[in-house]
């Protein structure tokens, strides 16, 4: 019901049953309480429903054995993935006390001073402290907490392989099954994809053009892991989605992109995300008529996509191959207006998007033959992106419509 349909509020219904009938048979079974309570909370996504149920039943195990650390220290992994870090960093205090040799809470309690921003320093110190206990070494867990404190790229790409290639071993023996998903830990396993993210950036190619160059290893890597995900939990949507996106963005692979796409518009509560990406692999594949559906279908799904700056640039590729330039002008002008305003209250810049918006604007421009306006957003793209990576980039595309147009000179 989870894994296949995502279907969580009629999960929440068989669990409540399901408490009803241990609280009548079995309710100081702690040990059955609390694997129940891991394996739902890991295939969760972390469903805000699901995880009040799943820690309720932590919670009445706590209750009837107070001093066991491990059951404290299952609380407190429960606050931790509903994000209170507060009350899971307590618990994990708590949990050390009744047993100081616990690695689990100590793992815990680490987690909690990386999501509180503590000193890099002083968390490095617990780490350490972490690997001199017995057990901890070559933990997949451990290896994360590794990966996200190190120094350079080499060795977080480094920790997180072998905690990938670790934690896979551990269960491709297995059957499907409960003690196969227990094992799996879905949630672990997209923490892990996640912090290898970091060091796959997801670069738009807003040229829509063939992509030649092969993937890196971390980029298998991660698509291996994100295919194992969405194969054991079919209805979790972020594995599906982030898979797509490297699929399209870094992979290269757009009809197997799409087809994920495709299962993800399928369901209901659906990103506006989702139709932007199909827009963008629709307008690769040369279907710009069905790109514009996607966004009109999008904008129903979540008015506020109107406030992203992508859906404006998107839609004025989509109305310049349609040649309707200026609609396209229209959009383009507004991508660049909504990225200016984020950019003055701290969101980050993103130069690379910023350059293609551009780049398309003045060809709209040019096209119209507003020669002036043409050069004037060359001068201002120009000034904006010096010193960028993205400098070389569109003095050389300009160049190009210049000579396409001849009627810009580029000095």
């Amino acid at each position: 019901m989870i894994c296949r349909n995502a279907n969580y509020e009629e999960a929440v219904v068989c669990l409540n049953k399901y408490m009803s009938v241990f609280n009548k048979t079995e309710p100081k079974n702690a040990t059955l309480l609390l694997e129940t309570a891991i394996l739902f909370s890991q295939i969760s996504a972390r469903n805000e429903q699901i995880l009040q149920v799943t820690y309720s039943m932590v919670e009445q195990a706590a209750k009837n054995f107070p001093e066991n650390s491990e059951i404290i220290c299952e609380l407190g992994f429960q606050c931790l993935l509903q994000n209170k870090f507060k009350e899971a960093s307590k618990l994990f205090k708590t949990s050390t006390k009744i047993d100081t040799s616990s690695v689990k809470a100590s793992v815990g309690y680490i987690l909690t001073e990386l999501e509180d921003n503590r000193s890099s320093s002083e968390i490095k110190d617990h780490i350490e402290h972490l690997l001199d206990m017995k057990g901890a070494q070559n933990s997949t867990i451990t290896l994360l907490l590794k990966a996200k404190i190190s120094e350079t790229e080499e060795d977080a790409i480094n920790c997180l392989n072998k905690a990938s290639d670790q934690h896979l071993n551990t269960i491709k023996h297995f059957p499907y099954s409960d003690v196969f998903l227990r094992l799996l830990n879905p949630d672990l396993l997209l923490q892990i994809v996640n912090e290898y993210l970091k060091y796959i950036p997801f670069v738009s190619d807003l040229s829509f053009a063939v992509r030649l160059k092969p993937p890196d290893s971390s980029a298998v890597a991660v698509e291996n892991i994100l295919i194992i995900l969405h194969k054991a939990c079919p209805g979790m949507m972020e594995p599906l989605f982030l898979l797509a996106k490297l699929q399209y963005y870094i992979i290269g692979d757009i009809s197997n992109a799409a087809a994920n796409i495709e299962l993800i518009l399928e369901r209901d509560n659906i990103s506006s995300d989702a139709y932007i990406l199909m827009a963008q692999i629709q307008i690769r594949n040369g279907m710009i008529e069905r790109a514009a559906q996607s966004l009109e279908e999008g904008l129903s799904v979540d008015l506020n996509l109107k406030d992203n700056p992508m859906y404006h640039f998107i839609n004025g590729v989509v109305q310049k191959k349609l040649n309707n330039l200026q609609d396209s002008i229209k959009s383009l002008t507004s991508a660049i207006t909504i990225m200016n305003a984020d950019e003055s209250i701290g969101h980050p810049k993103n130069m690379n998007e910023k350059a293609a918006i551009f780049i398309e604007l003045i060809d709209a421009h040019n096209q119209i033959g507003q020669v002036d306006e043409a050069m004037r957003l060359l001068e201002e793209a120009t000034e904006e992106l010096q010193k960028t990576p993205e400098e070389s980039r569109i003095v050389l595309l300009c160049a190009e419509l210049a000579v396409k147009h001849n009627n810009i000179q580029v000095r």
